[in-house]
């Protein structure tokens, strides 16, 4: 392995990086959609 600050020319590690950095947005645009969905039902509850 190698030490992860280093900056190397691997696309793979930088292709998982961009990944990981598209997983990480999406999951967080998903979850804030969650949470409006949520905020919704519970008003109609109400």
């Amino acid at each position: 392995m190698h030490p992860p600050l280093t900056l190397h020319r691997d696309p793979m590690c930088a292709e998982k990086v961009v990944k990981r950095k598209v997983n990480f947005e999406e999951s967080k645009k998903l979850r804030e959609r969650l949470q409006a969905l949520r905020k919704e039902n519970a008003e109609a509850e109400a």
